[in-house]
């Protein structure tokens, strides 16, 4: 009865009235209902080329700076009663990561390869920290698998952007082994530098996988 009395109400209101109402509600909600409601309008909001881009480099390296400072790092006594709760600050350290890589996915799709590769770098610094347990979040179980954006996306447009800036193969082969060793089940990291690498980049990339002893699945 109340949902539908709200319901009713709110179809019969203008377009300023409803924006007001979100405006209101937003910031008391937390960051997983935040993500489960605009979760699909972030990820379709397109970031202009240019001045947007510095303001996001900018966002990230804050973000980067507070998550080592332990800003979203709130532990609490694990029990049997309370070990699948996920605490309010590591709900929002996964909500903005998980924006950030969509923007910086956004940047190699608007060709700002060098900045996206600015915001990817500082990005994958804190997911390569907290897979490897260092405190930047905290859980009974946490790692870079509560990001909600598409790893296979924003991998893929980190690679790419990488391809496009860096100035040496050696360099490029270099930047995207982190990604292959990290991806050896799947291996989509490895066929998609494939995808995009030159023949001598090839070369080198086989080369780096067979001295670094990497399983591709596959071959």
């Amino acid at each position: 009865m109340e949902k539908s009395k709200i319901f009713d109400y709110l179809q019969k209101q203008d377009k300023e009235v409803l924006i007001e109402l979100l405006d209101n509600i937003y910031d008391d909600m937390s960051f997983k209902q935040k993500d489960e409601i605009f979760g699909d309008i972030i990820e379709n909001t397109t970031l202009l080329a240019g001045a947007e881009c510095e303001d996001l480099l900018v966002e990230i390296e804050v973000f980067h700076k507070l998550s080592f400072e332990q800003r979203y790092y709130s532990p609490f006594s694990i029990n049997s009663k309370n070990c699948r709760y996920i605490p309010e600050a590591t709900n929002e350290w996964i909500y903005k990561i998980s924006n950030f890589l969509i923007w910086s996915v956004q940047l190699t799709e608007l060709g700002q390869h060098k900045c996206a590769v600015e915001c990817f770098e500082k990005l994958y610094e804190l997911i390569y920290a907290v897979d490897s347990g260092e405190e930047i979040i905290f859980a009974d179980e946490c790692g870079s698998w509560m990001i909600t954006a598409d790893e296979k996306i924003y991998n893929k447009a980190f690679i790419t952007s990488l391809s496009k800036t860096k100035e040496s193969d050696e360099e490029f082969i270099n930047s995207v082994m982190p990604l292959i060793k990290d991806d050896t089940y799947e291996s989509f990291n490895y066929k998609t530098v494939l995808e995009i690498a030159t023949k001598t980049q090839k070369e080198l990339l086989e080369k780096e996988i067979e001295k670094q002893n990497i399983r591709i699945r596959g071959n």
